[in-house]
């Protein structure tokens, strides 16, 4: 399912990121679910994936969704709390391995403590 665009300049980045991941048409629409008409509807901003497929989109081609839909330029959330924190990349990657969700609220109320005048 897809919906049309009320505006038709609403801009995204769905061609740029699939020939980026090297995905062709006929790989995506099958990923999907959908005709290849749809795909290149996404492309030229005539209509927008359901919400279930922008996730298998930005899945595919290994983006943000933020990314994905031209709303920030931050390709992923590592890459902007990089910019945002200044932490090198070594210890983002760090970060970003943990899958403890314990873990990630301490190092979270530490990033708090120590950096007050961050936001996140």
């Amino acid at each position: 399912m897809s919906y049309e665009y009320q505006d038709k300049s609403l801009p995204n980045r769905f061609k740029q990121c699939r020939i980026e991941a090297n995905i062709d048409i006929k790989t995506m629409s099958d990923l999907l679910g959908v005709q290849r008409r749809s795909i290149r509807k996404y492309e030229s901003s005539q209509t927008i994936p359901s919400a279930p497929n922008l996730v298998k989109m930005h899945q595919a081609y290994n983006v943000s969704l933020d990314f994905l839909m031209h709303i920030d330029d931050y390709r992923n959330h590592i890459e902007y709390i990089n910019k945002a924190l200044g932490i090198d990349d070594e210890l983002l990657k760090l970060i970003s391995s943990v899958n403890n969700l314990n873990h990630i609220k301490r190092i979270n109320n530490f990033i708090k403590i120590h950096y007050k005048e961050y936001k996140l």
